[in-house]
């Protein structure tokens, strides 16, 4: 399923454009993520995945896959990259999970560096390495059975999760400023940036704000204080991105994923 060649497909995440500055621009679209609902946490998710995050040969996005849509989606998706050891041939290494062959994919790349050193300790005489995978195919194969994404334990801390939760099984949780926008380069279309990292929403937030003025996310016609930095999950982001293509908008969605500084430094230097 995974191919020795798939890290390549991020090195289109090195000409990710994060030019230009945020400003704050409510949109229905950010209404809609305002009512999608937060992320949700169980207590101590079990290892293997908690019922709530088991795909079965789908999931909910079986039909989005056979879509006319899925390719618009999984290019958004691809952006973001996750992180699996694998073997000198590229395969990720699987873990056992229920009972059931799995790979195991980190959106935190200091974790998945932990797992590395793990794995190394444990089988010395392999030659397992770090190897990024665009969220795109990860995602599919998450909701197929075939694999895990395990999200960051800091960015489930930042989302309300109960301390003690085990980030395996967990929902991955994604972070929005519900009323900043930026134009995106090439055709100017204004997207709502999602981020796997609450701190570097945080930060975008910042920005809109100082360049805006203090009062600019007072409120959005009556919805609130749209300077609110909020969490979502993965599936629920994606939803709405399928929502979105659903409008007619097949070649601009308006939300654009926003990977984190770490991740892409990572790659850089796997790319050299």
């Amino acid at each position: 399923m995974f191919g020795p060649k798939a890290a390549v497909l991020l090195a289109a995440l090195l000409g990710f454009a994060n030019k230009g500055t945020w400003a704050f621009q409510p949109s229905s679209h950010s209404t809609r993520l305002a009512t999608a609902g937060r992320a949700a946490f169980l207590p101590h998710a079990a290892t293997p995945a908690a019922p709530s995050e088991t795909p079965n040969e789908g999931g909910l996005f079986g039909d989005l896959f056979e879509s006319a849509r899925w390719p618009a989606v999984q290019k958004e998706l691809d952006v973001l990259p996750m992180f699996t050891c694998s073997n000198e041939q590229g395969q990720p290494l699987q873990y056992d999970v229920g009972g059931v062959p799995r790979a195991m994919f980190y959106a935190d790349v200091t974790a998945a560096k932990a797992e590395l050193e793990q794995s190394r300790s444990k089988f010395p005489d392999l030659a397992i390495d770090l190897v990024p995978f665009p969220l795109g195919q990860v995602f599919q194969a998450w909701q197929e059975g075939d694999a895990l994404v395990v999200p960051s334990a800091s960015a489930m801390r930042a989302a309300g999760a109960p301390a003690g939760a085990s980030p395996v099984g967990q929902q991955v949780p994604l972070f929005a400023c519900m009323g900043i926008m930026r134009e995106r380069e090439g055709d100017g279309r204004p997207v709502l940036p999602l981020f796997l990292v609450y701190e570097e929403a945080v930060a975008a937030r910042n920005e809109a704000l100082v360049k805006d003025g203090p009062g600019a996310g007072d409120g959005d016609g009556g919805n609130g204080d749209v300077s609110e930095v909020v969490a979502l999950s993965l599936l629920q982001a994606v939803q709405l991105l399928a929502t979105t293509l659903d409008d007619g908008n097949e070649e601009a969605p308006a939300y654009q994923f926003v990977p984190p500084e770490a991740s892409v430094q990572h790659i850089r230097e796997y790319l050299a």
